[in-house]
């Protein structure tokens, strides 16, 4: 018979031994942990790359100072508007196209040999300058003859009008106007762009300055199925076209990382049948 003794020796016994394990797990799990830690950071070392042209070198520097970040979800200029402009898609490739333009309009000046535009106050509202007011449409004169005017009731005060008041529409058989939500969706996507563009802007009038953009490439090159025969285009053409290539690459791996309406929908699903089953255990 086992004596109250023995019986919490072999208690403790177990205590211990369960100490025990659990502290060489948690050991392997540290060590499992920092392996994992140094070959992530040995599989970014060896994914680092070195390009052909020097242009191209300073375009990589500035797409991981500014676009896609040194770290994976990096919150840069371009993830962060990116991210914001929730609503839509479509909001979302506006966005893209808009710095794309923005871009397009310092390439051409700097290809000129002009110097970088700067960004002036208000730039997130107004732009590069502010917008021109909508011009004024000429009204048109409306001849009225006699005959007009006694087939009207010979008013001479309010014009002669085509408008049929029996094909009038109203309700829902009206045409949609462009609703207000649109229009400011619209607005906070131009300014998203140009608040991304200032931080972009400055970063890539830096790195065509200390490219060499002039120098010819003296051989055959192929980009997307477009080829370009030797001494046809510069180093700063590359500049240009990996930006827009890039820019729109990495908005796709961006949209990709994002939550799914779907997702979301999966979310809000799980949500509710954990409440639904606290409210059956209540």
């Amino acid at each position: 018979m086992i004596n109250r003794r023995e019986l919490v020796e072999e208690e403790l016994l177990r205590e211990s031994i369960r100490k025990a394990i659990k502290i060489v797990k948690n050991r392997s799990l540290q060590e499992e942990e920092a392996i994992r830690t140094i070959v992530r950071v040995l599989l970014k070392e060896s994914a680092r790359v070195s390009y052909e042209y020097t242009s191209l070198m300073m375009l990589g520097d500035m797409f991981i100072e500014v676009i896609g970040g040194a770290k994976e979800g990096a919150d840069t200029a371009f993830r962060k508007g990116y991210t914001a402009l929730t609503s839509s898609k479509e909001a979302r490739e506006e966005y893209v196209q808009h710095i794309l333009n923005f871009a397009g309009a310092d390439f051409n000046l700097l290809k000129a040999g002009s110097s970088p535009r700067e960004f002036p106050s208000g730039f997130e509202e107004t732009g590069y300058e502010e917008e021109m007011p909508e011009e004024e449409e000429e009204e048109e004169d409306i001849m009225v003859s006699i005959d007009d005017l006694n087939a009207s009731g010979n008013d001479i005060v309010e014009p002669i009008s085509d408008f049929d008041e029996e094909e009038a529409v109203i309700g829902e058989d009206a045409p949609e106007e462009t609703s207000e939500e649109k229009e400011s969706q619209d607005r906070s996507t131009l300014r998203a762009a140009r608040r991304a563009y200032k931080t972009i802007g400055l970063a890539l009038h830096r790195e065509w300055l200390n490219s060499p953009v002039k120098d010819v490439i003296d051989k055959e090159l192929e980009i997307e199925g477009k080829v370009y025969p030797p001494n046809t285009i510069t180093e700063g053409d590359l500049f240009q076209i990996y930006f827009d290539i890039n820019l729109r690459l990495w908005a796709d791996k961006i949209e990709q990382e994002m939550p799914s309406a779907e997702n979301f929908a999966a979310v809000e699903d799980e949500a509710d049948m954990e409440d639904e089953v606290a409210m059956e255990e209540f």
